[in-house]
């Protein structure tokens, strides 16, 4: 069967429209419904919200279960309650503690974080005695987010050595 005519405007709007309908609109959105922008919030609100102002309460809402990858490559399986017993030790020692977002990049179920953290250890954290000194420590954090918007893989990178001091 002969093709019907069409012109070359008419040819390439159709293949914009064809390529349009292939991408399904959850991908622009994020993963699930769930917005890039929405899982950038979730993430902003755990560094503000729960690392700076204590908000322990929150973590459930942020957190599932979820697999933390460590800087020294091991992975461990986590939940809320280890999110709140960290956070809760972390503030004790670090009592000024206090996470600048620098820079945050979301693509699809993924939040990438460049944070900047300074504190100044004032109590023992984890058998490290107090120093008394104010540290500053960069890093990148990246959230990987459920369909329903809960944090369920995290990774981590930091500068260690900064963390001495």
């Amino acid at each position: 069967m002969d093709k019907p005519c069409v012109s070359g405007q008419e040819e390439a709007l159709a293949q914009k429209a064809l390529l349009t309908q292939a991408v399904p609109v959850r991908e622009a959105e994020g993963v699930h419904g769930v917005s890039k922008e929405q899982n950038k919030a979730t993430f902003r609100r755990y560094v503000k919200e729960v690392g700076n102002e204590g908000k322990l309460d929150l973590v459930e809402e942020i957190f599932d279960s979820y697999l933390s990858h460590q800087p020294d490559v091991h992975a461990e399986e986590c939940g809320p309650e280890d999110v709140k017993r960290f956070i809760g030790e972390f503030r004790q020692a670090f009592p000024d503690f206090h996470t600048t977002i620098e820079e945050q990049i979301a693509e699809r179920d993924k939040v990438v974080t460049r944070w900047t953290m300074r504190r100044t250890q004032q109590g023992e954290f984890r058998g490290i005695a107090p120093t008394g000194e104010q540290i500053t420590v960069r890093g990148i954090g990246i959230f990987r987010f459920s369909e329903e918007g809960k944090v369920v893989e995290s990774w981590d990178n930091l500068d260690q050595l900064g963390m001495m001091g």
